[in-house]
C-alpha cells in the first residue's frame, strides 16, 4: 500500500519542491505515499547514525521553520496518504510516542488526513532507548494514544496486536481510540480502491510496468541531470575523443557497481559501470582510442575503519596496486579516476568520523599527480567530501552522487561533451568536519562574514571562511547572461502575490542547462532569520545565443516567519529579491517594501 519518499539536501524549500511533486507523481497512479522520517530525524547528536539515532539539538523555530517546513508543505499541496514517524526524541519527547507531533502538529495543524506509520522498531525504542515506557505494551499504549496507526517491525504483526487487545481487556486503552485509529488506516484503503479490488491480477506484469524502455530513458534523464561539475581548469573538460589515443580509467569505483543497487527490496536492472559506459562511448565514435583500466586503489583501505581515526601507509598490496596505476598513467594520454564511496562507507547505519576519500584513494590521486598527466576526478559518492587537496591540484572534477544503473553511461557522456552537465549541489561541501554544521540557510554571522569589520588579509581560519562548494553550486561546459529583473508589484500588501521575471541568455558555444535559483532575504525582521532562504528554482534548456524569459510567483508564506510569540506572520517591511546560479553567485538583486 506505502511508497516511501525520501528526498535529499539542505535547503526546505528545495526538499518541500521536490517532495510535493514526487507525492503527486506517485499517487496519481492509485498508491499512497508515505513521508519519512517525521520529525527533527536528520540532525541527531553528533551526526551519529543507527540505533544510536537520538537528541537533535534543534531550537524551536529552526524545528518549524527547516525541519517542519518541507512535511507541512508537502502535505499541503500534495496531500499524502502516509507518513512515517521516526525513531528519535525531540527535547525529551520521543516522536513515536508523542501526541503533540503525531496529532496536534500532524493532523490538527497541518492537516494531515493519511495513516502514521512507525519505522522499524520505533515503538520498541520508547522503553529499549528512551526509557519512557515500562515495556513493550506500554509502549504500544503510548504510540497508539499519540496517533500511531500501524506499526512496522521484522516480526510478526500479532505481537503488536495483541498488545493492543490486551490493553483494552484491561482497560488501559480506550477502544474509541482503537477505532480511530483503524478508521484512519481504512480510509486511505478506501480511497486507493482496495474495498473494490483489493488484489493485483498479474503481479508478474510489474516487471513489464516498471522496467521498460520509457522507464529507463526517464532513468538515465535523472542520471544526467544530477551531474554537478565542480571543476574544469583550462576547459579540460569535455574530453575531446580524438585528441587522446590512450585513456587511463582507474579505481575500484570505476568497475564496481554496486551503489547503483544498494538499496531496499529486489531489483533485476543491467548496471552500466563507469569503465563500461566509457567503453561503450569511445567504441560508438569509431576514433581509435584505446582505453584501459587498472584499480589503483581499493574503497576501503586493509585497516577499516580504523585509518578513519589513525592514518597508516599503504600496504604492500595497496602500494603494488598504485605503482600500476602509476606506471599505467605514464603511458596514457589523459586519467579518469573514479573515486568516492560505496555502500560500505555511506548510507544507513554507516557514520564515519572523517569526509575525505576513504581508503588509500587520495594516496593514489596524489601519486597520478605526480606522472603530470591531466587528470579528470569523477565522484561516487553518497554525501559531501572535504576533497581539499583534489580541488586545489586536480584539474578536472564533477560528481555523480550516487547514481542508477545507467549511471556509467550518463556520466561518459558528461565526460565527453554529448551531454552537457548543469546540476546543481543539494548540499553545501564543507573544507573539513571542523565546519560542521555548514549548511544552507544559515543566519547572519554563523558561517560567512563577507562585511563584518574583521574581513582583512590573514584574518580567519578553515572554519569560518566558507564552504568547499556552496549550495546550489554548479558548472557548465557554457556560460550564461542574467538580465532584465522585473518585480510587480515593488510595493505590497503581506497578503499580496509577487510576480518576478528575469531574462537568462546562453552566452557560450554550445546548448546547456541553467539552473536558475531565487532567494529571499528579510532586511529587518522581529526576530533573527536566516541570510537568505530559497524560494524558487527553474532548470531551463538554452541553445547557444538563447535567450528565455524565466518566471517565479511568491506567495505570503514564501515571506513569513516564527515570530516571538511563535506565531507563523508576515512581518511588514524590506525585502531584497535575489536570482543567481547559486547561493552565494548572486547575479541580479532588487529590494521590495511590504506594508500592513
Amino acid at each position: 500500500m506505502g511508497r516511501v519518499v525520501e528526498t535529499y539536501g539542505e535547503s526546505p524549500f528545495l526538499i518541500a519542491s521536490l517532495g510535493t511533486e514526487m507525492v503527486k507523481g506517485i499517487q496519481q497512479n492509485g498508491v499512497a505515499s508515505t513521508l519519512k522520517h517525521f520529525a527533527v530525524y536528520s540532525v541527531p547528536k553528533g551526526g551519529r547514525d543507527g540505533e544510536v539515532r537520538t537528541d537533535p539539538h534543534v531550537a524551536p523555530k529552526e524545528m518549524h521553520e527547516i525541519f517542519l517546513y518541507p512535511f507541512r508543505k508537502v502535505i499541503e499541496n500534495a496531500h499524502p496518504l502516509g507518513v512515517m514517524s521516526s525513531y528519535n526524541d525531540w527535547d525529551g519527547e520521543p516522536i513515536t510516542g508523542s501526541h503533540y507531533f503525531l496529532t496536534t502538529l500532524l493532523r490538527q495543524q497541518f492537516g494531515f488526513k493519511g495513516y502514521v506509520v512507525s519505522d522499524s522498531k520505533a515503538v520498541e525504542f520508547l522503553y529499549e532507548k528512551h526509557h519512557v515506557a515500562h515495556d513493550f505494551e506500554d509502549a504500544t499504549r503510548e504510540a497508539v494514544e499519540a496517533g500511531l496507526n500501524v506499526w512496522t517491525n521484522f516480526n510478526q504483526p500479532k505481537y503488536y496486536i495483541n498488545n493492543v487487545r490486551n490493553l483494552v481487556k484491561a482497560g488501559k486503552l480506550d477502544i474509541a481510540t482503537v477505532n480511530d485509529r483503524v478508521r484512519d488506516v481504512l480510509r486511505v484503503k478506501f480511497e486507493l480502491g482496495l474495498f473494490d479490488q483489493p488484489y493485483v491480477a498479474d503481479p508478474a506484469a510489474a516487471d513489464q510496468i516498471v522496467q521498460n524502455k520509457q522507464a529507463d530513458s526517464i532513468a538515465l534523464a535523472l542520471n544526467q541531470e544530477s551531474i554537478v561539475l565542480l571543476k574544469n581548469k583550462a576547459n579540460l573538460l569535455p574530453l575531446k575523443t580524438g585528441q587522446y589515443k590512450k585513456i587511463l580509467v582507474t579505481g575500484a569505483l570505476a568497475t564496481d557497481g554496486s551503489y547503483a543497487t544498494s538499496r531496499y527490496g529486489p531489483n533485476n536492472n543491467k548496471v552500466t559501470t563507469v569503465l563500461e559506459g566509457i567503453q561503450q562511448f569511445i567504441q560508438n565514435q569509431h576514433v581509435g582510442t584505446e582505453v584501459s583500466y587498472t584499480l589503483g586503489a581499493k574503497v576501503l583501505s586493509h585497516d577499516w575503519p580504523k585509518s578513519e581515526l589513525i592514518a597508516s601507509q599503504p600496504d604492500a598490496d595497496e602500494k603494488a596496486a598504485i605503482e600500476k596505476a602509476v606506471q599505467a598513467a605514464k603511458k596514457s594520454d589523459v586519467i579518469i579516476a573514479v573515486l568516492g564511496e560505496n555502500n560500505k562507507t555511506v548510507g544507513e547505519g554507516y557514520s564515519r568520523s572523517s569526509l575525505g576519500l576513504p581508503g588509500k584513494q587520495l594516496d593514489l590521486l596524489r601519486a597520478l599527480k605526480g606522472t603530470g598527466k591531466p587528470i579528470v576526478l569523477v565522484l561516487i559518492t553518497g554525501q559531501p567530501l572535504t576533497i581539499n587537496w583534489p580541488n586545489e591540484n586536480i584539474p578536472a572534477i564533477m560528481t555523480a552522487g550516487f547514481p542508477g544503473p545507467q549511471g556509467g553511461t550518463a556520466i561518459a557522456e558528461a565526460l565527453f561533451g554529448a551531454y552537457n552537465p548543469g546540476g546543481r549541489l543539494s548540499m553545501t561541501w564543507p573544507k573539513s568536519v571542523g565546519q560542521i554544521q555548514f549548511n544552507f540557510p544559515f543566519k547572519n554571522g554563523s558561517q560567512l562574514d563577507q562585511n563584518g569589520p574583521h574581513k582583512k588579509e590573514g584574518y580567519g581560519h578553515s572554519r569560518v571562511n566558507g564552504p568547499l562548494y556552496p549550495f546550489g553550486y554548479g558548472l557548465s561546459y557554457t556560460s550564461f547572461k542574467y538580465n532584465d529583473l522585473q518585480i510587480s508589484p515593488e510595493d505590497k500588501h503581506t497578503q499580496g502575490n509577487i510576480h518576478v521575471t528575469c531574462k537568462v541568455t546562453n552566452s557560450g558555444s554550445v546548448a546547456g542547462d541553467e539552473v536558475v535559483q531565487l532567494y529571499l532575504k528579510d532586511l529587518y525582521s522581529s526576530v533573527t532569520t536566516y541570510n537568505s532562504v530559497l524560494r524558487g528554482f527553474q532548470r531551463v534548456h538554452l541553445k547557444s545565443g538563447e535567450t528565455k524569459t524565466v518566471s517565479f510567483e511568491l506567495v505570503p508564506d514564501d515571506l513569513s516567519l516564527i515570530n516571538r510569540d511563535m506565531h507563523r506572520v508576515v512581518e511588514p517591511g524590506d525585502f531584497e529579491i535575489r536570482i543567481g546560479s547559486s547561493s552565494e553567485d548572486i547575479r541580479l538583486k532588487q529590494t521590495i517594501t511590504v506594508n500592513e
